[in-house]
């Protein structure tokens, strides 16, 4: 059974209030900033490989910006919140983390044969649970607090989208159309990038809902 959040907020609101918030504030901008240049520099190279270096460099950071956001998003559930919520956002961040860890492993390796298949369930798996349990975390809030949290619904559809790349353009691969296959890996890198741009945008307003929700608990007490 759920504590009532307000039995916890006024023990610990005061606990690294700033701290929190440069995490996940941090990881969100950087996530941004990265994604909307990648939507750039894709439609301005016309999916070129002359830009690979630069491809790289972007989806580094890109994957680098969930390690910030994972630990944010810990804090917050850890330090304010209590019962579903707090073990749900805990679950998120673990799960954000290894998402992000296995995105990190697999462009730093260049995928090898050895390691690419562990990373690439890691990545599939952590990014579809961690937004999965990040819905629910939001759902619950909404549903109990005074948090309006609308649309969370494109988390877990944002956790599945690569899934289902990955079957079409296994498809693709597995019929030998290799310039549909090549196609649809351009296509998808610039729609995984928007809809990345766009996840940014729902976390900044989600995270500063949920910020002067608690903000608004601090004034209380």
């Amino acid at each position: 059974m759920d504590v009532s959040h307000d039995k916890l907020l006024p023990l610990k609101i005061e606990y690294h209030f700033k701290e929190t918030f440069i995490w996940s504030f941090s990881g969100v901008i950087l996530l941004l900033f990265s994604s909307l240049f990648n939507i750039i520099d894709l439609l301005v190279t016309k999916w070129a490989y002359v830009g690979w270096f630069r491809q790289y460099l972007i989806r580094s950071t890109m994957s680098i910006s969930f390690l910030p956001l994972a630990i944010g998003f810990g804090m917050i559930f850890s330090n304010f919140f209590v019962g579903f919520i707090r073990r749900e956002g805990e679950l998120a961040r673990n799960w954000l983390i290894v998402y992000s860890v296995a995105e990190l492993v697999s462009l730093f390796t260049l995928s090898t044969i050895v390691l690419g298949a562990f990373t690439l369930l890691a990545i599939v798996f952590g990014k579809l649970i961690a937004f999965i349990y990040l819905d629910r975390v939001f759902l619950k809030l909404k549903k109990n607090d005074e948090v309006k949290i609308n649309f969370s619904l494109v988390y877990p559809l944002f956790g599945s989208y690569r899934i289902v790349v990955a079957i079409v353009v296994g498809l693709a691969a597995n019929v030998r159309d290799y310039e549909t296959e090549l196609y649809l890996i351009a296509v998808n890198a610039t729609l995984e990038a928007i809809f990345t741009f766009l996840i940014g945008i729902k976390l900044l307003i989600d995270l500063l809902k949920i910020r002067s929700y608690i903000n608004s608990k601090r004034k209380k007490n």
